[in-house]
């Protein structure tokens, strides 16, 4: 059994852990919600990138998920730039045994987003994190069907992006409160 705790820090940096039930202090897993002050030089990526050490020094599963488009994702998940053409979102594992190895989860903007697997304590199986219905969730719970999908992003898509972003505006047309 695992005890999952919620500490917020400043608005811009949530995270969750994963305590260990019997100790009830040991962390397992911290899965991090990357925010574009993450990927923005200064006090904000300073203060992630510290904790991710911190976490890192005591062997704790790290899990990192940027569903966001703003910042610089290289200036904290340097592995990325092997990729290309670049995700338009991404989940990043390392287990607490193996920091050196990253499982990396490409999701392209066509595409549903993946299932994440979570490690727990080395005796545990991974847990799966589906993504896509937490977002489709918060789809719905945020009225997000009310914003207006015709206007320029910010940051702006990029080319092969911005077609398909063009495409499924158009077609879903009257449909509102449908998520992209």
């Amino acid at each position: 059994m695992f005890i999952v705790e919620t500490r917020g820090e400043p608005a811009t940096q949530r995270y969750v852990e994963i305590v260990d039930a019997q100790t009830r202090i040991l962390v397992v897993t911290m899965i991090e919600l990357i925010s574009p002050s993450n990927k923005i030089g200064g006090p904000g990526q300073r203060l992630y990138l510290a904790k991710r050490d911190e976490a890192f020094a005591a062997y704790v599963n790290t899990v990192e998920i940027d569903l966001t488009r703003a910042g610089d994702r290289l200036s904290i998940l340097p592995v990325l730039a092997q990729v290309y053409p670049p995700p338009t979102y991404v989940g990043c594992v390392r287990r607490a045994t193996r920091h050196d190895q990253v499982a990396v989860y490409l999701m392209r903007l066509a595409e549903p987003l993946k299932p994440i697997r979570i490690p727990l304590r080395k005796t545990d199986e991974d847990v799966i994190l589906h993504l896509q219905p937490l977002i489709a969730q918060a789809y719905d719970r945020g009225r997000y069907g009310n914003l207006d999908y015709t206007r320029p992003l910010n940051p702006p898509a990029r080319a092969d992006e911005a077609a398909l972003i063009e495409r499924l505006v158009k077609e879903r047309g009257e449909r509102a409160g449908q998520p992209l």
